[in-house]
């Protein structure tokens, strides 16, 4: 693929690495037999370019869009990159959306080619078919025999295999859409809850999602050598920009989970350097932590008690101030020896780096717990209308205040109206609303959010 002079799409960062390193692993996934597997940057290049004939071979017309309803996994990855390579859009569904819901947005956001997870979404989608004339094809990730059997019009359900295999012969048509992308063209769609009416397409450009991808790098210093586990949905603004934009722009390994329940076991596996959460899966390893803690002999509940007092003390001191010296130091690494190296070891993140939680408001009390447990929770805030970050709490010292969410994303502005509403502005502000400009003009006034 050719790309246009001093473009800096996400792809093209994909692209560059695949030159760069083309045999480092860098997509895990659990087989049928347990084990983890691994996609190369070579194959995951391959792989989205292969996706993107697939979705021309489909009839998906160049600004067209890919819905995706299926679980955390290198397919749902590789469907939306290769809708936007292809020059179209990826919109997803949440995994527990109804069948109105599903098909709601399939039918918004015009989609020509869905890529759903497997017989029960293909269930839930077969009596919404009339709605959705122009859903050219389902493509099924697993056990599509089983789901074949649940619709009767011929050809409409095939194999991620087969929508793969189907791409061969079109590989021009994507390298001239891929050609012909710019920074402001639409990439992808994130839906709102529609807790205040039917939910909204909020329109992320190519640029919004690069942009905003660099913006967390540089507040958290992520490479290529640090490891993250995909596990909440990916229609989330949040999981969607760290799992596909900001891994593909530092390089960094994703291990997917496929889903929250399988969180814990995936994270004894991938060891993680990096970790996201919302506050109910901090609050949940609160509570079951809380609970083996105090199951302990009494000698070891002191010397929990009191590593964790020097885990509060040496956490606070190098969030305001830097790495603690002298006695507390010295106090630091016993606790670590005694305590904290077994406690983390035993969750799996003995080499978590940055632990960080997004939204939705967190208790001071949890992110307290777990700073006496060596593991410091750097809060963020943000929504889909400014591809999620807005403002963060940062690793550098000084930058992190318990309870807070930091302070504005670097080259963006915010400030309060004389009513207390948040208004923002930054290059990472969505274009609008898709298909609804009287909310987008409410919304978006002036460059601002």
């Amino acid at each position: 693929m050719q790309t246009a002079d001093g473009r800096d799409l996400v792809l093209d960062r994909l692209w560059q690495h695949a030159r760069a390193r083309p045999s480092e692993p860098v997509l895990f996934q659990r087989g049928s037999d347990g084990e983890f597997s691994s996609l190369t940057f070579a194959d995951y290049r391959d792989l989205v370019h292969r996706a993107a004939a697939g979705c021309v071979a489909c009839g998906m017309p160049e600004g067209g869009a890919l819905g995706i309803f299926c679980e955390n996994r290198v397919e749902w990855v590789l469907a939306a990159l290769g809708a936007q390579a292809a020059g179209g859009v990826a919109s997803g569904i949440y995994m527990n959306s109804t069948a109105d819901q599903a098909a709601y947005i399939l039918a918004h956001c015009e989609a020509t080619v869905a890529v759903v997870e497997g017989p029960q979404q293909v269930a839930l989608l077969a009596p919404q078919l009339a709605k959705l004339p122009q859903l050219r094809r389902i493509v099924v990730v697993s056990d599509v025999e089983e789901a074949r059997a649940l619709v009767k019009t011929p050809g409409l359900l095939i194999s991620w295999t087969e929508f793969l295999a189907a791409g061969k012969g079109h590989e021009q048509t994507v390298d001239e859409r891929f050609a012909r992308l710019t920074p402001d063209k639409m990439a992808s769609l994130i839906y709102t809850s529609g807790t205040t009416g039917g939910p909204k397409g909020v329109m992320l450009s190519h640029h919004n999602l690069a942009w905003t991808a660099r913006a967390g790098l540089a507040a958290y210093q992520v490479d290529h050598q640090d490891v993250m586990v995909s596990y909440l949905p990916l229609s989330h603004i949040a999981e969607q920009l760290l799992t596909i934009y900001v891994a593909i722009t530092s390089g960094t390994k994703i291990y997917f989970a496929g889903g929250i329940d399988k969180l814990k076991e995936t994270l004894l596996i991938a060891r993680p350097t990096v970790l996201f959460g919302v506050p109910r899966v901090w609050e949940k390893l609160q509570a079951a932590l809380a609970l083996k803690l105090a199951e302990q002999k009494p000698l070891q509940r002191r010397i929990i008690a009191w590593a964790r007092d020097v885990g509060s003390r040496v956490g606070h001191y190098r969030l305001e101030t830097g790495s603690p010296f002298g006695l507390l130091a010295i106090e630091e690494i016993v606790a670590r020896k005694l305590f904290f190296n077994k406690i983390r070891t035993q969750l799996g993140l003995e080499r978590l780096r940055f632990a960080v939680s997004g939204a939705a408001a967190i208790r001071k009390d949890v992110l307290e717990f777990f700073l006496s447990l060596s593991i410091p929770i750097h809060e963020v805030y943000g929504l889909s209308e400014c591809s999620g970050p807005l403002t963060t709490n940062t690793a550098a010292p000084g930058q992190t205040r318990l309870g807070t969410v930091g302070r504005p994303l670097p080259g963006t502005a915010l400030k309060l109206a004389p009513d207390g509403e948040i208004l923002f502005r930054g290059p990472n502000v969505a274009l609008g609303y898709f298909k609804d400009p009287d909310a987008s003009a409410q919304t978006f006034q002036d460059g601002w959010l």
